[in-house]
């Protein structure tokens, strides 16, 4: 309990220190027996776990975390270690290695290959690159969102949305996860 006390008004007296104790915890949730992708599925409470998610793994944690990590150095000055962005880099960037320029997760295996795509990834992934442009590692974040917007562009339809059906005849096999 004597942690829950330390913790419990953090954000209303100690802002750079609730700010450094998130960026901590960005910097922890590498699944190291998984390339050090981090980890998505995670509880607190009743009892504490991390996990693999089939849906929102390689894009969405880098996508939200190195944004954050962005936020962090430039309200505070907060300095992530190079390792925790290359780590969250190397995710990234491996969600959009499938067949099409977009990013893309692992279907229900770990070692499975890229071939899930949940459009809500789109965000994250967009993120994940555009906050590795701002922090000085352009390559080659700058060409795989350059591809992805052009992916885009061919395949959104304004009534029926992302067209995945005419996706996977042209870059093969995706599974379009629907939430």
């Amino acid at each position: 309990m004597k942690i829950m006390s330390r913790l419990q008004d953090v954000n209303t007296h100690d802002i750079r220190g609730a700010i450094e104790l998130g960026c901590g915890t960005m910097s922890r949730v590498f699944n190291a027996d998984d390339n050090d992708v981090p980890f998505f599925a995670a509880t607190a409470w009743p009892e504490a776990w991390m996990g693999f998610c089939d849906w929102a793994t390689e894009a969405h944690v880098p996508g939200r975390h190195l944004n954050a990590l962005l936020a962090a150095k430039e309200a505070i000055g907060f300095e992530p270690e190079a390792l925790v962005i290359d780590k969250h880099a190397r995710a990234a960037l491996f969600s959009f290695g499938g067949s099409a320029a977009v990013p893309l997760n692992r279907r229900d295996d770990p070692q499975g290959p890229l071939v899930r795509f949940h459009s809500h990834n789109l965000r994250e992934g967009l993120l994940a690159l555009h906050a590795l442009i701002r922090l000085g590692r352009p390559d080659p974040a700058v060409g795989l969102m350059k591809r992805c917007i052009e992916t885009i562009q061919t395949y959104f339809d304004p009534e029926r949305g992302l067209q995945v059906q005419p996706m996977a005849e042209r870059f093969g096999r995706l599974i379009r996860m629907r939430r």
